[in-house]
């Protein structure tokens, strides 16, 4: 079991054969997957910061 918290980003789950499995948009509110053996877990956040 694998999870995953951000402001924003996109998780994807990639098998052995580099083939996409699961993708799904990741809020602040989080998720929950499941990893086989030989899967690849990506996820990308991308993050704003604003100085005044």
């Amino acid at each position: 079991m694998a999870q995953a918290d951000g402001a924003e980003g996109l998780l994807s789950i990639r098998g052995p054969d580099g083939a996409t499995k699961y993708e799904n948009i990741v809020s602040n509110e989080g998720v929950s997957i499941e990893l086989e053996q030989g899967d690849t877990f990506e996820i990308e956040v991308s993050t704003t910061l604003t100085v005044e």
